[in-house]
C-alpha cells in the first residue's frame, strides 16, 4: 500500500509542477515525429514513436518484448528487498516469459526548445507465459496440490497493468538523428494470472486441481501488486520522420 501512496504522490507533484509550464509553452515550434529503437531496463526492448507538439506537449508510445534477463533484474531487485523468495521468483519468471510490453505516455518539455522532458503514463505487460512444475508452484505458494509430481506441469501466464513516470533528455543531431536518455519509476496496480493444468485430470482430481490453480493465481496476483515496483533506465537512438 505504501508503494501506491508514493506513486500517487509522485504523479500529483509531476502534474502540479509541470502542467502550468505546458499550458504556457511557446507555440513557435513545429510538430515533430520521432521513431526510435529503445530499451527500457528492466521492462522491454523495442520501438517507440515520439510526437512533440508546438505547445510543448509530448506524446509517446512504445511496443516491444521483455527479455528474460530483464525479468531476472526485476526478480533480483524484489528478492534482495525481501519482497518474495527465489522459488516465487522462478514462477514469476515463467509467468512473464516472452511477454509483450506496450507503454503509452503524455508529458511536456518545460522549455520550448529544451532537451529536458517529463512524462507519465501506463504500461501493459501481457501475452507471455511458460510452464512450471506442480512441485515448484507448491513450494512457492505453500499450497498443497492433490499430489506433488514433477510430471504434473501447469501453464502460468500473467498480465500486469502498471503506472509510470519518466524524466529525461532528448537531443537532435543534424536535424535528423535523435539520442535520448531517461530514468523513471513504474509500479503494478492490477495483475491477473491464469494457471492451467497441462494434463487431463481424472475424477475428483479436476476439482482439486482447480482449487490449487485458483490459490496459485490469487497468490501471484497479490505478489505482483504488492512487490513489482521498480526504477527504470532508458536509452534510445532514432530518426526524425518530420
Amino acid at each position: 500500500m505504501h508503494q501506491r501512496i508514493i506513486m500517487a504522490g509522485l504523479f500529483g507533484a509531476l502534474a502540479v509542477i509541470g502542467w502550468p509550464q505546458a499550458l504556457h509553452a511557446k507555440s513557435d515550434v513545429s510538430t515533430h515525429l520521432h521513431l526510435e529503437l529503445v530499451t527500457d531496463v528492466p521492462l522491454h526492448a523495442g520501438g517507440r514513436l515520439d510526437l512533440d507538439l508546438p505547445s510543448g506537449l509530448k506524446l509517446h508510445t512504445t511496443l516491444g518484448g521483455m527479455p528474460e534477463d530483464y525479468i531476472g533484474v526485476i526478480n533480483s531487485t524484489v528478492v534482495s528487498l525481501g519482497g518474495y523468495d527465489t522459488k516465487t521468483a522462478e514462477v514469476v519468471a515463467a509467468a512473464l516469459k516472452d511477454s509483450l510490453v506496450w507503454r503509452v505516455h503524455a508529458g511536456w518539455r518545460p522549455g520550448h526548445d529544451g532537451a529536458f522532458y517529463l512524462s507519465a503514463g501506463y504500461t501493459l505487460i501481457t501475452l507471455g507465459g511458460g510452464v512450471s512444475g506442480e512441485d515448484l508452484l507448491s513450494l512457492a505458494t505453500n499450497e498443497e496440490p492433490d499430489s506433488v509430481s514433477t510430471a504434473h506441469v501447469y501453464a502460468v501466464d500473467s498480465t500486469l497493468h502498471l503506472l509510470d513516470i519518466e524524466f529525461g533528455w532528448s537531443w537532435v543531431f543534424l536535424n535528423t538523428y535523435t539520442l535520448r536518455a531517461s530514468a523513471g519509476f513504474t509500479g503494478t496496480i492490477i495483475a491477473t494470472t491464469k494457471v492451467s493444468p497441462q494434463f487431463a485430470p481424472i475424477g475428483d482430481t479436476g476439482e482439486k486441481a482447480k482449487t490449487f490453480t485458483d490459490a496459485v493465481e490469487a497468490f501471484l496476483d497479490a505478489t505482483y501488486e504488492g512487490n513489482v515496483f521498480t526504477p527504470t533506465l532508458s536509452l534510445a537512438v532514432g530518426i526524425r520522420l518530420f
